[in-house]
Order: structure tokens, then sequence, then C-alpha cells
């Protein structure tokens, strides 16, 4: 540091030295202030010498009359610009003279009121408003800043005009107030009589807008209302089949004669029972005699006459045998016969069960749907049909179910470990509740033919008709539950008796066995084909769109599923009945095929029900679901085709199979039968010759009868063991099968008669009933449908805007009358004309409120200009003072910090004179305002010393490069410091450059002197302008002795040129 101020001293010395030189750093520290004095003097005062800026003004106003007064807008105008000396306002002849004179220069601008404006303006109050246009001419070539400042005088002329037109506006507006308020004070006796009318006028809409909602409820429901009229008009179609059914079913009663007939051989078969366990009782005795029976034979040989009187006895035993075997089985084929009978009957029933019981639902939902169509009491006969048709289905139903509760109890008697107590409650519960429900349809009949029915009757009936329909439902799950149990112990009766009677023949079984092998593959096809219609209707489902019919949609597929699911159930029961035939175990296979697609259905039953849960509103989302039913489908169609192929192969293999096993185990009574019938023949044969043989000589016979008797003894044995196994089986199910004759089948028959009576006396007056009202639908529906849509249009579309409209000015009047509106508004109208005038000619004033002023333009520039002229005066003085030592003044101890120090110290000296010149002569010379003159002078002095060290740094290190550099950050700065115009309307470069540039702190700094301080404000600029100044000493610091070198190198290489000093 002492070598730097021993440089700064020799500097010193040298200008005492060469005063010419000290000379020139006066007029360094002193010319840079004259740029900004000379510019804030021109500028001091613009926008307040405008009174030169010449406007040229045309007036060609012909004026206006009104009420027979004279209005010229355009006279008052140029009165009024004559007294305005904001700009130098000049009047002209013509158009043509004033744009002469701008384009030629002499006048800025121009003024041209049209000869019409007067006459436009007030046309306003004849209801034709019209806008006055002023023409406005500006030559912008002149001058920058002129333009801006006659536009300034064209606003003030339409403010003028506008300001005049108000002012005249108002006066008549408020003098035609008044003479409303005269003539509202003498109508306020009709505006009372208007107010009763309105009022009573209301009171009448409450009527209105019921009848109207009412209209538009039977209006939504009509489609409804259609779609019943058009599925009473379809049944039509189905008149032929009804028909036909009770045709079929007035026959089966005309048959029972017959059936009753045959069914007289199963009980014959019971009582010859007792007969044929005396002939086997016989045959026993046979075989455990034979024995004794040789040693008498032995005997007889020995004794001659005895033995001839037990061969007679045998002979007549084995006869009285024979004919036993030849009558049981001619009795056990008629047996057969009449078993296949009642068992078809019995199956024909369950069928008929499930068809009643849905018939019986359909009918309850159809007397539901009349029930609540007629609330309002109308359409009592369609009501009566309905109900008539209830009653009717109910009959048959109960019929029907007790019926099945006879099977059940016969079952439960007859069949070994048939449980069947779930089924006979749930059909004993269901005969109750249907016999307690037809107590209420007669009640509802009686009250319907009277027509005595109340609203109130009606709702019970709806919840009575809800709770049968939950009820009936219940009761057909549970039987739909036992279904499949019954009719397997139904088969295991059949089969038990099937063993002893060959029910079927060879082609019937085979027939059978085919038809059940194409019911089988029909049922899987109809259930992948379900299965592909679901798939493709799930890829169609939109979560966004989502209504009643999508839902009910779902719901309609997933009880298809539930068919498809109960179809394939009855498949696999068929398959389970011939599981005691599968003697290969082929069926196992098949049957786990078939259960696995069932389990699939179900899954896909349960992914449906998430499905509708998620549309009816609920938190999951529906494309997850969809696609994870989706998935489900596509493993259940795999699992079809494989049931499907193990049904057309291995499956056709079964069939066979069980086909040969039913007919070798149906045959094997047969067969005994036969061989005891062979065997006795034998038997009689071998008596028959021993006879002879007795004779001829007793030694013959006993060679004869040794021959013959152990084979006889032998099949007698095999036989007697046959017959002694399979008779107490046999015994137990004829005794089964003769009990449902006597006990069952007569309760079939009474509900057979019954139906075929009520079939051929009832169903004639039905159809009666329904031509007569398909016929008025035909003939009057569309004309009440049509009513019905018109009244509808009107109370959706025009009953509410009539309604809303009284309701509005029934509240206006009351309004008006509660806070004596009328009164206050005469009040309003009647008030002072010039008051009110004055007013709404100028409502609002301009109450401007300055922060920080500065009295004048020169001012106002004084932070721009001074910096530039700082930045300039350190630009002059590193272009005209050397960075480095003379040769002459350089030591051999400086080192070149010391020097880039020591050089630096009279450029700060030069620098504080700069600012401290610039900053007093604003002051004193010029007069510029300033809040706080003297930190305007310590701050100009701190800028001048940042900017210097900035500018000395550059030209140290870089020498004429760094000079180049400050200029570029001289232009840089005008545009990007913000010094005149505010950074936000400069280009983007400039504002992204803004934040970085000294001038920017600078300027704001000077701002704070000049307008007023606050005082974080001014640390703030004072630390980016410290950091700045800091910036610049590293690095002059840190980079002189590394450059050196290369610019001194540079610089004589400019030098040779001859061209650069």
């Amino acid at each position: 540091m002492k070598n730097s101020v021993a440089i700064f001293l020799q500097d010193l010395r040298n200008i005492k030295r060469v005063p010419l030189v000290g000379m020139l750093f006066i007029g360094l520290a002193i010319l840079p202030s004259l740029y900004a004095w000379f510019n804030l003097s021109a500028a001091w005062d613009p926008y307040g010498n405008t009174g030169g800026v010449s406007v040229a003004v045309v007036n060609e106003d012909a004026g206006a009359e009104v009420d027979g007064e004279r209005i010229d807008i355009g006279e008052e105008l140029e009165e009024s610009l004559m007294t305005n000396d904001q700009l130098g306002w000049t009047m002209v002849e013509d158009e043509e003279t004033a744009t002469d004179g701008v384009k030629s220069g002499d006048y800025y601008a121009a003024v041209m009121i049209p000869e019409d404006f007067s006459s436009s303006l007030v046309a306003v109050l004849d209801g034709d408003p019209q806008q006055s246009a002023v023409t406005y001419v500006v030559n912008e070539k002149v001058n920058a800043i002129a333009p801006k400042m006659t536009d300034t005088g064209a606003s003030t002329i339409t403010r003028e005009i506008n300001e005049q037109f108000s002012a005249e506006t108002s006066r008549l507006m408020f003098a035609l107030f008044d003479e409303l308020g005269i003539q509202l004070e003498e109508e306020l006796p009709t505006f009372r009589a208007m107010k009763d009318v309105v009022f009573e006028l209301e009171g009448m809409m409450g009527d209105a807008r019921q009848f109207g909602d009412t209209i538009i409820a039977l209006e939504e429901e009509w489609d409804e209302l259609d779609d019943y009229a058009q599925t009473i008009q379809s049944v039509e179609t189905y008149i032929p089949a009804i028909e036909a059914y009770a045709e079929g079913v007035v026959a089966l009663d005309d048959s029972f004669d017959e059936i009753t007939e045959q069914s007289e051989t199963i009980l014959t078969l019971e009582s010859e029972l007792d007969q044929f366990e005396a002939a086997l009782d016989g045959l026993n005795r046979l075989q455990a005699s034979l024995p004794e029976w040789n040693e008498e034979v032995e005997a007889v040989f020995e004794e001659g006459e005895s033995l001839q009187g037990e061969s007679d006895r045998l002979m007549e035993e084995l006869n009285l045998l024979e004919e036993q075997a030849d009558k049981f089985l001619q009795e056990l084929d008629e047996a057969a016969v009449n078993y296949e009978t009642a068992t078809d009957f019995a199956e024909d029933g369950m069928i008929r069960l499930d068809s009643e019981a849905e018939q019986f639902s359909q009918s309850l939902e159809a007397l539901e749907d009349r029930l609540k169509d007629v609330e309002d009491h109308e359409a009592w006969d369609k009501l009566e049909a309905a109900a008539g048709e209830v009653q009717e289905n109910i009959d048959t139903y109960l019929d029907t179910l007790h019926e099945l509760e006879a099977v059940l109890l016969w079952l439960e008697e007859h069949v070994a470990d048939a449980d069947v107590t779930p089924a006979l409650e749930a059909v004993q519960r269901q005969l109750e509740r249907l016999e307690s429900w037809q107590v209420t349809l007669d009640d509802m009949a009686e009250k319907l033919e009277e027509g005595d029915v109340s609203e109130e009757q009606i709702d019970r009936w709806l919840e009575q008709l809800d709770d049968a329909a939950d009820a009936i439902a219940s009761g057909i799950e549970r039987l739909e539950e036992n279904e499949g149990r019954i009719e397997r112990l139904m088969g295991r009766a059949v089969e038990s008796i099937a063993e002893e009677v060959e029910r079927l023949e060879e082609e019937e079984l085979e027939a059978y066995l085919t038809g059940f092998l194409e019911f089988s593959e029909d049922a899987l096809k109809e259930t992948e084909r379900r299965l592909e219609e679901l798939d493709e209707w799930l890829s169609t489902i939109d979560g966004d769109d989502v209504d009643d019919a999508l839902i009910e949609q779902v719901r309609a597929l997933s009880d298809q599923l539930q068919t498809v699911e109960a179809l394939l159930a009855s498949v696999t029961t068929g398959l389970e009945a011939f599981a005691a035939y599968d003697v290969e175990g082929q069926l196992a296979e098949g049957l786990a095929q078939l259960d696995d697609v069932i389990d699939r259905l179900t899954t896909l039953q349960q992914q449906l029900a998430e499905v509708e849960e998620a549309l009816s509103g609920a938190s999951h989302p529906v494309e997850p679901l969809t696609e994870e039913a989706s998935e489900t489908i596509t493993d259940t169609r795999r699992q079809v085709d494989d049931a499907r192929s193990w049904l057309m192969g291995d499956g056709v293999d079964f069939a066979t199979d069980v086909d040969e096993e039913i007919r070798r185990q149906g045959d094997r009574l047969y067969d005994a039968l036969d061989m005891y019938q062979s065997l006795v023949a034998d038997m009689q044969s071998a008596l028959e010759q021993g006879q002879e043989s007795i004779a001829s000589g007793f030694t013959s016979a006993r060679e004869v009868t040794e021959a013959t008797m152990p084979e006889a003894e032998q099949r007698l044995n095999a036989l007697t063991e046959e017959l002694n196994a399979r008779y107490p089986e046999l015994e137990r199910r004829v005794t089964t099968l003769a009990r449902f004759v006597r006990e069952d089948l007569p309760v079939v028959e009474r509900q057979v008669h019954s139906l075929s009576q009520w079939m051929q006396e009832e169903l004639p007056e039905i159809r009666e009933d329904y031509e007569r009202v398909n016929d008025w639908l035909e003939e009057d529906w569309p004309a009440v449908s049509e009513g019905v849509e018109m009244l509808s249009a009107f109370a959706s579309e025009d009953l509410p805007v009539i309604d809303e409209e009284i309701r509005s000015v029934s509240d206006t009047v009351r309004e008006l009358e509660e806070d004596e509106q009328i009164q206050e508004m005469i009040s309003v109208l009647r008030n002072d004309l010039a008051e009110e005038e004055a007013f709404f000619a100028e409502p609002v004033v301009l109450d401007e409120n300055q922060l920080f002023p500065i009295p004048n333009y020169g001012s106002a520039n004084v932070p721009f200009y001074t910096p530039l002229t700082l930045w300039v005066g350190a630009l002059l003085l590193s272009n005209l003072v050397t960075t480095n030592l003379h040769e002459k003044d350089q030591r051999a101890g400086f080192t070149l910090r010391q020097i880039y120090v020591g050089r630096g110290l009279l450029f700060m000296v030069i620098a504080i004179l700069q600012g401290l010149i610039v900053s007093l002569g604003n002051l004193h010379l010029l007069g510029v305002y300033a809040a706080h003159p003297v930190w305007l002078v310590v701050f100009s002095v701190l800028i001048a010393l940042v900017f210097m060290t900035i500018v000395y740094t550059f030209a140290s290190i870089l020498g004429n490069i760094g000079k180049a550099i400050a200029i570029v950050f001289l232009v840089l700065q005008l545009s990007g410091g913000g010094g005149t115009f505010p950074i936000e309307v400069t280009p983007p470069f400039f504002q992204a450059i803004h934040p970085f540039l000294p001038f920017t702190y600078a300027i704001n700094l000077l701002r704070e002197a000049v307008g007023g301080m606050i005082v974080s404000n001014v640390l703030y600029n004072l630390a980016i302008l410290g950091g700045f100044w800091v910036l610049s000493l590293v690095i002059g610091l840190l980079l002189k002795p590394i450059l050196e070198a290369r610019i001194t190198e540079t610089y004589q290489k400019s030098k040779s040129s001859r061209l650069v000093e």
C-alpha cells in the first residue's frame, strides 16, 4: 500500500510540474456535467409549454332546433377552446385549409366538427340516438412527442362535448321526471284497483299449478301405460295357444278313467304279493327238503309204492309254482306300464308348477300396476280384470301345490333317505299364504264390484301385493332350490322299480339317451351364445352415460345367466341319474367340467351385481369391473368348449355303456324268473321220467334219477338264492307304488278335473271381456293420448311462465305497497331539478393524491442524466489518461497490483470532482428540485466512484478492448437502465439485462434523493452498487498481473500499425 501511495504522490508532482495537465483534469471534471445540464435545461417543462403547439379547428356545425329553441354545440365548443391555453388552438375556415396545413407542418393536428354535429346529438330526444363523429387529423412525421400532445387535446374536445351533452340531457330528463311524478300521483286510485286483481289472480294459481303437476305426472307415465295397452293387445296372439292348452287339459281329464283303470293293475299286483311270497316259501321248502327228498327217493326204490305217492305230491307243487311264476310275470309287465303313466304325470306336474308359479307372479305384478294406475279412481274395468286373473291363477297354483305336497309326502314315506322336509315345509307355507290371499282377493273383488274403494284401501292393497310378491318369490326360490332334489328322488323311485320292470324297450332307451345328449349339447351352445352376447355388451358400457334402462339391462342379463345356470344344473341332474350305471367311471370327468361351468356362471352373476352397484352410484369405478367380468367370460367359454368336447366324445361312449348296463340290469329279474320256469319244467320232466322208471322198474328209474337230480338241485339252489335276495326290495317298491295309486292319484285326478272345469266354464267369459277391452284400446286410446300430450305441453311450458309472471307482478305490487315506493318515487321525481341536473352532469369528481411529487420534468430526469454523465466522464478520463506508469516513473519495487491501485487513486479523485460538480450544478445552476439535496450530492459522489472503478478496471486490465467494452455497457444501459420509460414497456432483451446493469441501481438511488427517500430502498441500491465496486476491485487485482503481458503485446502490435496510439 505504501508503494501505491507513492505512485499517487508521484502523479500529483507530475501535475504540478506540468500545469497544463492540471487544467486538463479540471476540464475532464467539468466537461461531463455540461452534457447533463444542457439536456435537463432543454427538457425542463415540455408539457407545461404546449400552448405553442398549433392545432387547427374547423367548425362547420349548422346547429339544430329543439322545441323552438336553437342549439349550436359546435359554436359553444369553439368558444370554449378559445379560452383553453393547453394547445395553440387556431380557427380555420374550411377542412381543406386545415388538412393542407397539417400536411405542410404549419399545424401539428386538425379537428373538424361536421355540419350535422348538433342535429345528430339531439336526435336522442326523438328516440333515435346517433353517435356524432369529430374528425381528428394528426401529422406524426413532424415530431415524436407532438402527436401525443395533440391526442390529449382531441380527448379534451370530446370530453367537453360529452359534458355539455350530459348537462343538457340531464336538464331535459329531470323536467320529464317532474311531469311523470305529477301523472303518477294522479293514477294512484287505478293502481290500487289493479293491485286487488293481481292478488286475486295470484291466489288462484295454486290450484292451476296442482292441476298442471297432475297432468305432467300422467304424461310422464304415459309411455308405461301405452306399453300396458300394447301388452294387452298383444295377448290376442296367444289366444290360440291358450285354447290349445285348455283342450289338452280337458283331454287329460277325459282320459283319467283309463289311467285309473290301468292303475288297478298295480293294486292287483300288490294283492298277489302274498301268493308270490307263498310260492317263494314253497320253493324254499322244496330247496330245504331236497336232501330229504333224495333220501326218500332212495327209500322209494327200497319201499316201492310209497315213493310213487311222494313223486305225485312234488309234481303237484311244481305245477303250482309254475302257474304262480307265469301269473306274476304277466302282472309285473302290466305294473310297469301303469307306473310309467303315473311317473310321467308326476314329472308333468313339476313342470306345470313352475309355469303356474310364473303366471301367478306375473298376474300379481299386473294387478299391482293396475292398482297404481287407478289411484285417481279410473280404469276400474282393467283393475277388475287383473284381480280376476290373479284369482284364477291362485286357484290353479293352489291345486298344483296340493299335488306337489302329496308327491312329497309319498316320497318321504316310500323312498329311502328322502330328506324332503325343507321342500315340504316351503310348500305348506306357500299354501297358507295363498289361502290367506284368497280371502283378500275375494274382498278386493267385492269392493271393486261395488265401486267403493278409497285411496287408503288401494295403498293397503299395494302393501299386501308387495308382501305377497315377496312371499311368492321366496317360496318359488325355495321350491327351485329343492326342485332338483325332488326330481332326483323321483328318479331314484323310478330307478328302483326299473331294476325289476323293463320300462323302456331298446329303441325307447336309445332315443332317450340320444335326445338327452342333444339336449345337453344345446344347453352348452345356449350357454356359449349368452356368454358371447354378454361379452359384447360389456364392452359397450360407458360410465359417464348412466340411466335406469342401462341398470335394468344389467339386471336382465344377470337373470338370463341364472336361467342358463339352472339349465346346466338340469343337465348335471340328468347325468347324475345315470351314475348307478357308470361301471367304468366315465361320468366323473363330465360332471366336474359342468360343475366348473356352473361355478363360473355364479361368479359372473356376482360380478354383474357389482357392475350394477357401480352404475347405481357407488364408489367403485365401472371399467375395472367390466374388464374383470370379460376375463371371467373368457374362462367360462373355454370351460364350455371342454364340456362340449367331453359330451360329444366320451359322453357318446358313456351313453352306449349306460344303455347296455340298463338293459342288462333290467333283464336280470326276468332272467331269474325264466330260469325258475325252466327249472320247474326240468324238475317236472325228471319227475315224469322217474314215474315212468317206477312203472318199468326200480332199476332204470334209479339211473334216470341219479343222472338228472344233481343238476336240478344245483339250479334250484341258485334260483332260490336269487329270488330270496330280490324279493324284499320288490315287495317294498310295489307297495310304495300301490300306495301312490290309492292315496295320491285321486288328488291329482281332482285337480285336473277342477282345472278342466274352469277351462270350459270361465275361459270363454274371460275371452269376451278381453275382446271388449281390446276394441276400446284400438278405437279410443289414440285420442286420449293426444289430449293428455296437449295438456302436458301447456302445463310444462306455458303455465310456469304465466305463474312466474303473476308472482313477479304480485311481489312487485306488494313491495311497492309495503315500502311506499310509489310515494317515494313521486317525491324523487318532483325534487329540485337544478340540483339534480348539476349532479348528473358531473356525478364523479377525481380526487388526485400525488406521492413524492416532483414539480417539473427536468427535475424528474436528474436521476437518469446524472449517472449517464458520470459514466461518460469515466470513459473520457480512461481514454485521455493512461492506466500504466511512464517508464521514467517506474521503480524496481513497484508491482502491477501496486501500479493498479496507485494510478486508480488519481482516477478516484477525478471521479469525486465529477460527482460534486454535476450534483451541485444541478442544484444551484439549474435549480432542480430535490427532496434531500445533501443526499443527492453524497449519492452522486458514490456513484461516480463506482462507475470510475468499473471503467478504470476495464481499461487497466484489457487496454483498448476494455474501453470498448465500457462503451458497449454505456449503450446497453441507456435503454436497459429504465431511466426514461418504464422497463416493462421495453423489449424482452432489455428487461432481461435490467437487473444486471449498474445504471439500474444508480438511477433508483438518485430517485430516492430527488423524490423522497425510503430507507429500505436506499440500503438495497447501495448494497448492489457496493457489490459492483468490490467485484471490480477483485477482478482488477486478480487479473492485472495475469493479463498484463498479453495486453502489452497486443498494444505494441496495434501501435506498430501507426494508426492506434
